[in-house]
């Protein structure tokens, strides 16, 4: 976490940055359930509508992993994030 926070300070372009699939730091911080990493970009303003190569955003990527739970509460970058499965298998 202090990694993060410290590339961030360092460069906050890689707040947009994404890698060759179009993942932006917030998309693989939720595939790889990192809550708090997930947390502290989302308070940096990390975009949770961005879409990456397939044209899925980071909610995607949480319900197709069932890992954390991240919902929009309205059309600002406020989330609720929860640890648990999204699905029911």
């Amino acid at each position: 976490m202090d990694e993060v926070s410290r590339l961030l300070k360092q460069n906050p372009a890689l707040l947009r940055a994404r890698n060759e699939s179009g993942w932006t730091a917030l998309e693989l911080a939720t595939f790889n359930n990192e809550i708090e990493i997930v947390r502290h970009l989302l308070a940096q303003f990390a975009n949770i509508d961005d879409k990456d190569d397939r044209g899925w955003t980071p909610l995607h990527e949480a319900a197709y992993n069932s890992t954390v739970e991240i919902r929009k509460k309205d059309e600002g970058q406020a989330c609720n994030l929860q640890f648990g499965p999204l699905l029911r298998r």
